[in-house]
């Protein structure tokens, strides 16, 4: 809908045309990514030709240089007038929504969840409740990731040995836009805790045991692990890291718990696994690991040259896969044989 303003009146859209055009080129695209569009989206809630959903109403607000963000907020509200920011940063006397997730944007995933073919909407789902759930749990952004961790396919013998990092999302020290590391996790790490046991795990830098395998390892002052799973089967895990000590309150953890049932939905009914199938090895360090990993493009490129060649071709996501088995393979020693299973579910194409 576009928006109607009278000649020279001040509105939201004026006030962050100038912010952002005021900014660097390269400055520009660290703001696109802390608002979690692209240059094309922002542009239209400019002109007026498209509103923000109100979970990128959130990133917007914090993404607005603090010196702007009062009258940035008092602009929103003009055109926004029920509007409520989940920080009362920027926000003067407002008072601090009780954390849940935004009704609205239940109903967003939800909708993508059924609009999208299975197994088509794991990125796309994922990408928007990072960015939301990020948002809630570090408003003032001091520093926090969220890492998205899956349990790679069972072998042959029906066991899933390693879990896989496949998106992660952060606040300064952390990367601002989605990541994807090539990185494995196993018995030693906390993913693979979680995993195993199936229970969630909260714990401070100094009394955590298990190895982190983090870009930022040395800021971490909290930490937070919670399973991704439908009733006993489990698909991954997400790992929650904050510079803050303490930062995960009961307040917190409980708002987490609430996110997980959507974070399910990017995930194929065929991605969780029983527990007699989590049967986890002690993965290599991060150095060795990187060595293999590095050979995961053109694995990938490989199995796609091989399947067409014998007339078989597959999608991109499908020889990852495959790829992916293949870095697994070599990372723990194994035989040949014990190679990934491709059941006819699994040759769905993965987002």
């Amino acid at each position: 809908m576009k928006e109607t303003q009278q000649p020279g009146q001040e509105t939201w859209r004026t006030l962050l045309r100038s912010i952002y055009f005021s900014f660097p080129t390269g400055k520009r695209q660290e703001f696109l990514d802390a608002v979690g569009v692209s240059r094309v989206s922002l542009e239209r809630w400019i002109k007026g030709e498209a509103n923000p959903h109100t979970s990128k109403l959130q990133t917007l607000l914090l993404a607005i240089p603090r010196l702007h963000r009062g009258r940035f907020l008092r602009l929103l509200r003009e055109e926004f007038p029920g509007f409520l920011p989940l920080s009362d940063e920027g926000a003067g006397d407002v008072e601090k929504p009780e954390m849940s997730v935004p009704s609205l944007f239940y109903e967003e995933i939800l909708r993508t969840h059924w609009d999208t073919a299975p197994g088509s909407g794991f990125k796309l789902i994922c990408t928007s409740l990072l960015h939301t759930c990020l948002t809630q749990l570090d408003p003032v952004r001091l520093g926090m990731e969220i890492v998205v961790v899956q349990c790679m396919p069972p072998r042959l013998d029906q066991r899933v040995r390693s879990l896989r990092q496949r998106l992660s999302l952060g606040t300064p020290p952390w990367h601002t836009y989605l990541q994807e590391k090539v990185r494995l996790f196993g018995l030693e790490s906390l993913a693979g805790y979680v995993v195993s046991s199936g229970r969630s795990f909260s714990e401070s830098r100094d009394q955590c045991t298990f190895v982190q395998l983090n870009d930022h390892p040395e800021v971490i002052e909290s930490l937070f692990a919670a399973p991704l799973r439908r009733a006993d089967h489990i698909a991954g895990c997400l790992l929650f890291f904050s510079t803050q000590p303490d930062h995960f309150s009961q307040e917190r953890r409980e708002l987490i718990e609430r996110y997980l049932p959507l974070f399910n939905l990017a995930f194929r009914e065929s991605d969780f696994s029983p527990p007699s199938q989590i049967a986890l090895s002690v993965m290599p360090p991060p150095a060795q690991q990187e060595v293999v990993a590095r050979t995961i493009h053109s694995r990938t490129a490989e199995k796609m040259l091989q399947a067409a060649r014998s007339g078989r071709p597959i999608s991109y996501a499908q020889a990852e896969e495959l790829a992916w088995g293949d870095v697994e393979q070599v990372l723990l020693g194994d035989d040949p044989g014990t190679a990934i299973q491709e059941s006819p579910e699994r040759q769905e194409v993965a987002g």
